[in-house]
């Protein structure tokens, strides 16, 4: 199932299988558009993810295709989208937090995200010149994030180190 609509910076294959309970979930079609609530679950298995080329070609960085084995996630949506995801595969490690939607201006949403990455020693190798932009972000042999601000201009610094 290709979700190219969900992410312009690249290709997302993978099965996906999802439940969910949303009250009103037509609520997003509306004028002006309204937040449906709800919680949410379920994994993508077999993800092989293909970044474009152009992505960050300005930086002379190549990324290669990713293949995860699962990616699980759960969480809530209302007036705050919360998410719990799990990573499996040529990369683990958990992505949580929140984002605080704007349903008038999406870009605008408010993000607030924590990132803890493991990346296994062949992922390493092929990243090449990318692997030293997220030196600055390591902890040992985990990559670890802090994500903030808005959609249109997100903050990243390093994370907490444990």
């Amino acid at each position: 199932m290709p979700l190219s609509a969900v992410a312009p910076w690249g290709t997302v294959a993978g099965t996906l299988s999802f439940e969910g309970n949303l009250v009103e979930p037509l609520l997003w079609q509306q004028t002006p558009p309204q937040i449906p609530q709800g919680d949410f679950s379920g994994s993508l298995r077999d993800v092989r993810i293909q970044f474009k080329a152009a992505t960050l070609e300005q930086l002379g960085v190549a990324l290669p295709e990713l293949t995860l084995d699962e990616v699980g996630f759960k969480g809530t949506i209302g007036s705050n989208l919360t998410a719990d995801v799990q990573f499996k595969g040529m990369l683990t490690g958990t992505l949580s937090g929140w984002v605080r939607l704007n349903p008038d201006r999406p870009q605008n949403s408010l993000l607030n995200l924590r990132v803890k990455l493991n990346l296994n020693p062949k992922l390493r190798q092929q990243l090449g010149v990318a692997a030293l932009l997220l030196r600055g972000f390591q902890c040992g042999t985990t990559v670890s994030l802090k994500i903030e601000g808005t959609v249109a201009q997100p903050l990243t610094k390093k994370g907490e180190c444990a």
